[in-house]
């Protein structure tokens, strides 16, 4: 009875958030448009010059099918939802072995919540730990240095052995190192502009096996990034399905996905 009592809060906040997101996401659409919204002080995001993540974005119509997600699982933290997602593809797969690759990895705390979580993942992490890159207005050099931040995931990796393999790389080098063909699952959480969203879907589309279900995912779909929305609603238009979940998660699976039909949760097209 104390543990329903002290997650009642959280329920509570999670069923606001959603639908808050539900009704920002349908009013977006209906506009064809998705407005910047800050989480900090104007000013912290106009010293960044006008760009797609602080002013607005066009929305192409007909768009997704969007799907919000009521699995309890999924509406705890950012860390959570991936490793259900990468248990699904593997159960949907019949099970084996998964080749992920995270796009942005920083510390590594995703990487290590999959690594610890999912033993049959082999993880690929992707970061040029450039520091800054004008999307978010955070000082990292007085934060955490790049530095720092990639000697603490070179660390993180090295622990998990052969299972992880970090690329200090852009997301398009990375993507040109590998061949077609080759991937399970790609988890995209990098730079946020229109331009490299959409670049990283177009490098790492082809990177996803061709013969077996395949699973996309990432983060930021918010009206705190606007180009992040434009580009999944560009890579998923003319009502293709696009499931999310709080925290500004997004993903899809392909190939059967599509086919079946069989989605719980609200939604709209």
């Amino acid at each position: 009875a104390d543990c329903i009592l002290l997650l009642l809060p959280h329920v509570r906040t999670v069923i606001v958030w959603r639908e808050t997101q539900w009704q920002w996401l349908s009013d977006s659409v209906a506009a064809g448009r998705v407005v910047h919204t800050s989480w900090r002080q104007p000013d912290e995001w106009l010293r960044f010059g006008t760009t797609d993540c602080n002013t607005e974005s066009p929305l192409v119509i007909p768009g997704p099918e969007y799907v919000l997600t009521r699995d309890a699982r999924q509406a705890w933290l950012a860390v959570v939802t991936p490793v259900v997602l990468a248990k699904e593809l593997r159960l949907r797969r019949g099970g084996g072995n998964l080749i992920i690759v995270e796009v942005g990895v920083f510390l590594g705390q995703l990487s290590k919540f999959i690594l610890d979580h999912c033993d049959f993942v082999q993880l690929i992490g992707v970061d040029p730990y450039l520091g800054a890159d004008g999307t978010f207005p955070g000082n990292f050099d007085s934060e955490l240095h790049p530095e720092v931040a990639f000697h603490h995931a070179s660390k993180l990796y090295a622990s998990f052995g052969d299972r992880a393999l970090l690329l200090r790389a852009t997301s398009l080098e990375a993507a040109q190192s590998l061949p077609d063909n080759s991937i399970d699952a790609v988890f995209i959480d990098g730079c946020h502009y229109y331009n490299c969203v959409k670049s990283d879907f177009a490098a790492w589309m082809p990177k996803l096996r061709a013969t077996a279900e395949t699973l996309v995912a990432g983060h930021d779909f918010s009206p705190q990034w606007p180009g992040v929305v434009r580009a999944v609603q560009e890579q998923r238009q003319n009502h293709k399905i696009v499931t999310l979940s709080t925290d500004w998660l997004f993903w899809w699976f392909d190939r059967q996905q599509e086919t079946t039909g069989a989605h719980e949760g609200q939604s709209a097209g």
